[in-house]
């Protein structure tokens, strides 16, 4: 059972629980007088737990997506600097050896594209 279903189901026994009489078939069983108040509690407690759980959802989504603006910018500032770099101190190599290294970006290997069709089928003739 999902989380929905447990909350709709705990709003439905609290729906039956606000009739006293009800409660109080309850509280017979040593339930304490409280109880419905306590569960009514619990509800709210869960409904706002969700809450924060979507919007923290909803921030990491906005903060992925700002992720990869970043990355471009930055990038976009490494180039310009390379082009600052290499005019300036073309003829200093100690220093351009120095950049390079600063500068580099590992980036995630690239997968070989595979055919539109599929694999390309193989030859089946036979040698003769």
């Amino acid at each position: 059972m999902n989380q929905k279903a447990l909350l709709t189901a705990a709003d439905a026994f609290a729906r039956e629980l606000a009739d006293p009489a009800v409660a109080a078939k309850f509280v017979a069983y040593e339930l304490p007088a409280d109880f419905v108040a306590d569960l009514a509690d619990d509800i709210a407690a869960i409904r706002s737990a969700d809450a924060d759980m979507q919007s923290d959802d909803q921030t990491g989504v906005a903060s992925t997506a700002a992720v990869g603006r970043l990355i471009r910018e930055g990038m976009a500032e490494v180039m310009q600097l390379d082009a600052i770099m290499n005019n300036k101190y073309a003829r200093n190599p100690d220093r351009m050896r120095a950049w390079d290294s600063a500068s580099h970006v590992d980036r995630a290997p690239r997968r070989a594209k595979k055919p539109a069709g599929g694999t390309p089928p193989t030859s089946t003739k036979a040698a003769g």
